[in-house]
């Protein structure tokens, strides 16, 4: 199961799906995105089985174990305990990275997934989950709860998770005003995460979250745009790069302004190259003053003029090696 669908999941209405929420008694994260896990979390503790959005801190604090230091009888003993003021225990194994699923705590989970308890929720986070061959670790996971996939979401998923998270603060927002959100913002999830948290807080008692509450709150971030823009050319992406650039005049940035903010990534990054950068940067900008050039037209050439300079500038580098 990915972590969208996961998500999606969770915030259904379906009686079927919450009765299957409530019957899982361990959930598996596996993936390099940390940041998907922690958010994953922080749902299953707004699960109404846990209290809710209203009050998520029914729960307390999860307790939390570091298989590097992996002691069974403390672990069971954590998770065999009856709560005392919150409905269910929460606890929390990160498997170190790298080291995956030991034997040892293969079996242990093997032995409690056995006969679990109905006071607690054991969460697994992994950067890779593999137990090895032979046991019947993943037979006892399917029978008793699921495992998550918390791998990159992609480009035209993100509007959708900011969706789910917009949801799960007990607020609505339209697919269009969602993909706004992202179009202004950019796509690192963490900026956009504190970015609904304040608009969350903007819109007030009011449910949804409109195009006017974005437009008052959401100022588009040039500056990260224009990083991303010089990563794309740095990386060879021609098109993604002619993408950014045609977003950033649509949204009326200058071409002037872009140049200088790539003049300045450059230089920042200590670009290869970057002599001849500069000098293509000053051509363009001759060229659009000059009238040579429209400012559309010049934007895609000087894209496709400083792609080829980082290929030439790597293959000299390797090259040389």
């Amino acid at each position: 199961m990915t972590y969208l669908e996961f998500i999606r999941k969770i915030q259904s209405r379906s009686p079927v799906e919450t009765n299957t929420f409530r019957e899982y008694r361990v959930f598996v994260f596996q993936g390099p995105e940390d940041f998907l896990k922690t958010k994953a979390l922080q749902s299953i503790r707004s699960l109404p089985i846990f209290g809710g959005i209203s009050n998520p801190d029914i729960t307390g604090e999860p307790k939390i174990f570091l298989s590097d230091d992996f002691n069974e009888s403390i672990l069971l003993n954590e998770l065999y305990s009856v709560p005392f003021l919150q409905k269910e225990n929460l606890v929390v194994l990160k498997l170190s990275s790298g080291r995956g699923v030991t034997e040892e705590i293969s079996a242990s989970l093997e032995k409690y997934l056995t006969a679990p308890s109905l006071f607690s929720r054991l969460i697994i986070f992994a950067d890779r989950w593999a137990p090895r061959s032979g046991t019947n670790l993943n037979r006892l996971i399917d029978n008793r709860g699921v495992i998550i996939d918390c791998y990159k979401i992609s480009e035209y998923e993100i509007p959708q998770w900011v969706i789910a998270e917009c949801t799960a603060s007990g607020k609505l927002i339209s697919s269009q005003n969602a993909r706004i959100v992202v179009e202004r913002t950019g796509n690192d999830l963490g900026k956009l995460d504190a970015l609904i948290q304040n608009l969350v807080l903007f819109v007030g008692t009011r449910s949804e979250i409109e195009l006017p509450d974005i437009d008052k709150f959401v100022t588009t971030d040039r500056l990260y745009e224009t990083k991303q823009l010089g990563r794309a050319i740095t990386q060879h992406q021609t098109a993604e790069a002619v993408k950014i650039i045609r977003q950033l005049l649509l949204k009326g940035e200058s071409i002037n302004m872009i140049i200088g903010y790539l003049a300045w990534y450059f230089k920042s990054e200590s670009a290869p190259g970057l002599k001849l950068k500069l000098q293509k940067l000053l051509e363009t900008d001759v060229a659009i003053k000059t009238g040579v050039m429209s400012e559309d037209l010049a934007a895609e050439m000087l894209v496709l003029k400083l792609a080829p300079l980082e290929i030439n500038a790597t293959t000299r580098k390797v090259g040389s090696a």
